[in-house]
């Protein structure tokens, strides 16, 4: 990426669990708290720094918080297109 002008890329990987559209809340709403004990076992914090994985970002780890970052995906992907000057070919 330097050729291009990018001395540092950054990427985000993301993992969320999915349900069908309109599940209703009071599905979803239990789920979130069974997932916070499973990513603060020890056993799996042990093992994400030699993935170089990290917990980054707590506020997604809720359904609000992950629809917010995956409906704003789309425009940073497209930012980056226009910052790099990428053109359809």
């Amino acid at each position: 990426m330097t050729e291009i002008g990018f001395p540092v890329v950054v990427v985000i990987p993301h993992f969320g669990r999915w349900a069908p559209a309109g599940l209703p809340h009071e599905i979803t709403q239990p789920l979130t708290p069974t997932l916070r004990p499973s990513l603060a076992a020890p056993a799996l914090q042990g093992r994400l720094p030699d993935q170089r994985v990290r917990l980054a970002y707590p506020e997604l780890a809720n359904p609000v918080g992950y629809s917010r970052f995956l409906l704003a995906d789309p425009e940073r992907g497209r930012r980056a297109v226009q910052l790099a000057g990428i053109k359809p070919e």
